[in-house]
């Protein structure tokens, strides 16, 4: 099944747009959230029902305090369990062990930037057959 929401958060508005298009031209009839900042992303996760979020791993924000995307996924996955995540980072290295992450089912496929439209929509097809119960 195709997801009918998806969040994306990237504190770069041209990234936003960039992945918003990407979605769009993949998943035609899906309803796309962004979010700039941990603030907006919380506020979407506790209104809206997301089906798959696309998170980056560092968050800028305008008072200069960076938030970390992975904080955003362990809400995101304990609020919507059987959705899809998707981390994507420019970062080398890491806070975190991502395998764990993976293996805890907190994020379900890291990937790094640049993003390209081939990379995102393998990514995408990949979590249609891996959770076809998405709805």
């Amino acid at each position: 099944m195709i997801p009918k929401t998806v969040l994306i958060i990237d504190d770069s508005p041209v990234v936003r747009k960039l992945l918003s298009n990407l979605v769009n031209r993949l998943l035609k009839t899906v309803t796309i959230y962004t979010a700039g900042t941990y603030d907006e992303a919380v506020s979407i996760m506790n209104e809206k029902t997301i089906d798959l979020a696309i998170f980056d791993y560092m968050l800028d924000e305008e008072n200069e305090v960076t938030y970390n995307g992975i904080e955003l996924a362990k809400i995101f996955k304990n609020k919507f369990p059987r959705s899809y995540s998707i981390l994507c980072s420019a970062a080398m290295r890491f806070s975190y062990n991502i395998p764990e992450l993976m293996r805890q089912d907190i994020i379900n496929v890291y990937i790094s930037k640049p993003l390209s439209e081939n990379k995102l929509c393998d990514i995408i097809n990949a979590v249609l057959e891996y959770n076809p119960s998405l709805v």
